[in-house]
């Protein structure tokens, strides 16, 4: 709801927390900050995604965390969970009535390149595996990834080893993952980070090696195909990406220290 700020600090093993002012967009730290993975030493979070709670990805997998209305983090039982090795994570949710939440994790270090998939439950934040063996082939490299909850839904994984892009369906009810027809599909060289844009009919691909963007249309059934002038050249190495709500796609450029707007 936009309104707190979740930093990883991977040095101290740690999520930093702010309130944001909701005029000024201040920042000012949340009482209890930073929040600790816990483990000895203490884990490492490399990727936070957050909605009612907050989950991290680390070296040895995702660790949970329910907010507070402050803003503060408490640890969800069980946690950290085993999944998520050294990649992304994504939140998402059905259609169905009762909704059903999902967490997916892209496990970048598995050799099988494997994706873990939960259900989440959404009182506690405690994370329950789906059944299945939800991979992407070997040493693919699975890294960013996103969740289109308009057309599917679908879950869109960028493949860094590989130079592709997997495309699974969601079923909405157990949350398993299925790959489309001519999945994975071609992207750029080492395709790290992902983002939709507004409509969520539009998917691209940072590309880090050949510092690129690729972008697709996504059909109805969730195979992608490239859109005219794609993949996009950068002037230099790309950092992350991100789509706004108008239709905008910022790259940031950390050689250059500077942001290209799109």
């Amino acid at each position: 709801q936009n309104q707190f700020l979740y930093v990883s600090d991977t040095q101290n093993g740690a999520v930093v927390a702010f309130s944001i002012n909701q005029t000024t967009g201040a920042l000012t730290t949340v009482p209890g900050s930073p929040f600790s993975l816990g483990g000895n030493p203490p884990l490492d979070p490399l990727w936070l995604v957050a909605g009612t709670d907050l989950y991290a990805t680390g070296f040895t997998g995702t660790t949970g965390f329910t907010i507070a209305s402050n803003g503060a983090l408490t640890p969800v039982v069980g946690s950290p969970f085993s999944g998520g090795a050294s990649g992304q994570a994504v939140l998402g949710q059905s259609n169905t009535t009762p909704i059903n939440y999902f967490l997916y994790a892209t496990n970048y270090i598995d050799p099988n390149g494997t994706i873990s998939a939960f259900k989440v439950d959404p009182a506690s934040g405690i994370l329950t595996p789906i059944p299945g063996n939800f991979t992407t082939g070997s040493f693919a490299g699975p890294d960013g990834i996103v969740f289109d909850g308009t057309l599917g839904p679908f879950v869109f994984v960028a493949l860094n080893t590989a130079d592709k892009i997997a495309a699974f369906s969601v079923d909405p009810t157990t949350g398993a993952l299925t790959p489309v027809p001519g999945s994975p599909f071609d992207a750029g060289i080492s395709p790290v980070f992902l983002a939709l844009s507004a409509s969520q009919n539009f998917l691209y691909a940072m590309n880090f090696s050949d510092s690129s963007i690729s972008g697709y249309t996504i059909a109805s059934n969730g195979a992608l195909t490239q859109v005219p002038g794609s993949p996009f050249v950068l002037k230099d190495t790309p950092g992350d990406i991100a789509a706004t709500g108008g239709n905008f796609l910022y790259v940031t450029l950390p050689t250059s220290n500077s942001i290209l707007g799109f």
